[in-house]
């Protein structure tokens, strides 16, 4: 499995600062491994190992993705800031999380269970915006005369 992520910021430009970052996330495991026949025979009772079974002989993994965001910053000498983030943007079309495992319910004990691999999907590509303001910070001390 391979994971990293690579940023790089700009903010010699005057008014304008920015960054471009990639997430790259390698496959990875979702199962603990292979079958077992004795942990079969336990955790499904009337199967007589991992061919009867409802789950998959061998290592299931989740497949990764890599995905490309920009931030892009303007600032006024008033102290006001702009900001862009466009996010995703080559639109990659990847599970944001995977998760495996067998559906088990005490009513399906005499049956054999469903397995799945469920996913939530990654973003599409999105854009957010804000504006702030930043007022200048004054530090008044206070001295005592004698």
């Amino acid at each position: 499995m391979a994971t990293g992520s690579l940023a790089l910021y700009y903010s010699d430009a005057g008014p304008w600062s920015g960054g471009l970052d990639f997430r790259y996330l390698g496959r990875y495991a979702l199962s603990s491994g292979r079958c077992v026949n004795a942990a079969t025979i336990h955790d499904f009772p009337g199967v007589a190992g991992c061919v009867g079974a409802p789950t998959l002989p061998g290592q299931v993994d989740g497949r990764g993705f890599g995905e490309l965001n920009l931030d892009v910053h303007y600032a006024w000498h008033c102290g006001w800031v702009a900001a862009l983030g466009l996010y995703n943007l080559l639109d990659t079309h990847a599970p944001a999380a995977q998760f495996w495992y067998v559906d088990r319910l005490r009513s399906e004990i005499d049956s054999l269970s469903k397995r799945a691999r469920r996913y939530s999907p990654a973003s599409a590509r999105t854009a957010d915006g804000a504006a702030e303001h930043f007022a200048p910070v004054r530090i008044v001390t206070r001295t005592q005369l004698r």
